[in-house]
């Protein structure tokens, strides 16, 4: 009896949890019929089973409320919000990375970025292809009498491109005064090809060269190799101390630089180091044609 009477009520809905408080309820009636039938010895069980089936479906019903009232909708929409929020940071990183990884690739500079033991250099090849064509040519167009009397003109030529090196004209016009005795500027009526449209001397090639012996200066095997060749070099350079004083580093290159002592100076460097690109291989080449191994 009490069987068919839980089944005509609608109690599990079709869950498994349902059914279970079902089979719960089937149990407690069956113990109950059981300890009327011991006690009183009749089956006038049937109010009792009524009341605890009644009160089990009472229970059942107020915990499934209370959960509904305590999943309040503001909670639920606050959720939801922040999982939005989150997907909405994902999709925005995800386009930066994109974005820079696509900026990365489009750089034709990035990748002509390189450190070595010097520090920080950078290659533009589209530069030098320009600019180590000129300077090839204006030793070409010299390199007669560099060979044929080093210690004269060949050293007055690399003597004239070192103090260009060290403030452009200026500098060799310094230089020029305080080594008087080496007569530096006496290389000009003979030097080919170092003019420009004003027929006024163009530094850039010769500055550059400077900066490339100043860049291998520091190695002694190759101070000693061009002193021999062309001559007391070193008084035109000095010293380290000299040097460091004049381009605020060891070279061109140097990663380390302090600042030089005239603004106008100091506007020539930054000048130089947008337009003289470090290139090692171009540097060691530059060095051969003026018969100086650097390898």
């Amino acid at each position: 009896m009490a069987l068919k009477y839980c089944s005509a009520t609608d109690l599990t809905s079709g869950d498994e949890t349902g059914f279970s408080d079902y089979q719960d309820i089937e149990t407690e009636i069956e113990s109950s019929e059981l300890s009327d039938d011991d006690d009183d010895g009749n089956d006038g069980s049937s109010n009792d089973v009524k009341t605890l089936f009644d009160h089990r479906i009472k229970k059942k019903l107020h915990s499934k409320s209370t959960l509904k009232e305590n999943f309040k909708p503001e909670i639920k929409n606050e959720i939801i919000e922040e999982s939005e929020n989150s997907k909405d940071k994902t999709e925005e990183l995800k386009t930066l990375i994109e974005n820079f990884e696509k900026m990365m690739l489009e750089s034709k500079d990035f990748f002509n970025q390189f450190i070595n033991k010097e520090g920080i250099k950078s290659i533009d090849h589209n530069n030098n292809v320009k600019i180590f064509p000129k300077i090839n040519k204006l030793i070409d167009s010299n390199i007669e009498l560099i060979n044929s009397i080093p210690k004269d003109f060949g050293f007055k030529f690399l003597a004239l491109c070192i103090t260009c090196a060290f403030g452009g004209r200026k500098g060799f016009q310094r230089y020029s005064h305080q080594l008087s005795r080496f007569k530096i500027d006496q290389c000009l009526e003979k030097l080919i090809g170092c003019s420009n449209k004003n027929d006024k001397l163009n530094v850039t090639n010769l500055c550059y060269i400077g900066h490339i012996i100043i860049y291998y200066w520091g190695q002694r095997e190759i101070r000693d190799c061009l002193c021999r060749k062309y001559g007391p070099l070193d008084e035109v350079i000095k010293s380290s101390r000299n040097i460091k004083r004049e381009i605020g580093g060891e070279n061109l290159w140097s990663k380390y630089k302090s600042e030089v002592h005239s603004k106008i100076k100091k506007d020539i460097l930054k000048e130089y180091e947008e337009r003289f690109q470090y290139d090692e291989e171009n540097f060691e080449k530059i060095m051969e044609k003026l018969g100086i191994s650097v390898k």
